[in-house]
Order: C-alpha cells, then sequence, then structure tokens
C-alpha cells in the first residue's frame, strides 16, 4: 500500500475492493490494526499461544506442589484485559438503581 492515497479511492489505481484487503488483512503490527483495535493488536497468534502455555505450565506446577504451593496461580493479562473488581452478579433492576438509569419510566 506504499504509495497510496485516500484521495485516489475509487480510481482504477485504488479501488474499494483494494481499501477492503487492505484493512481486512493488515498485520497485527501495523499502524491501522493498533489504531482499529487498540492494545489488543499488540499480540498475534503466536503471543497468545506462548501466554496459555505459560498458563498451562504455572497451573501444572501449582497442582504438583500439592498444599504447599499456596494460591492457585492467576493467568497473565492479555492485552485489552482489565482485571476483575468483583464478581457481584445483579439483575437489570439492580444495576439500573445502581448507576441512576431509568430506561423504563
Amino acid at each position: 500500500m506504499a504509495g497510496r492515497s485516500l484521495d485516489d479511492l475509487g480510481s482504477s489505481g485504488f479501488s474499494w475492493m483494494d481499501l477492503r484487503a487492505f484493512t481486512r488483512y493488515a498485520p497485527h503490527t501495523s499502524a491501522f490494526a493498533r489504531s482499529y483495535h487498540g492494545e489488543a493488536a499488540a499480540w498475534g497468534p503466536t503471543e497468545h499461544l506462548l501466554a496459555t502455555l505459560i498458563d498451562v505450565e504455572q497451573i501444572a506446577n501449582w497442582q504438583r506442589a500439592g498444599k504447599k504451593a499456596g494460591p492457585r496461580p492467576k493467568p497473565l493479562l492479555r492485552p485489552g484485559q482489565r482485571k476483575r473488581i468483583g464478581t457481584t452478579v445483579l439483575s437489570l433492576d439492580a444495576m439500573d438503581k445502581l448507576l441512576g438509569y431509568s430506561p423504563r419510566t
């Protein structure tokens, strides 16, 4: 896509299909992917697989250590993930009340 400009979009040199292919198949390290997907674009399939292997290895070591191992290890945070704040489950009405939202009135 080097040398292309959005000013050329729609011409024979840069069609709408070219733009679609560019946006759909842009590498995860490209500036477009980072701007569109945010922080999650930093990792590709290889990085996710490696993080999964680390998580599995930590759990396996924890299981083999038995009771002396301490608490269960937490999985690695992936890009775009946040730590969970709590595990409380609220009904829609309770959440509306908590947020001060009243769509049903």
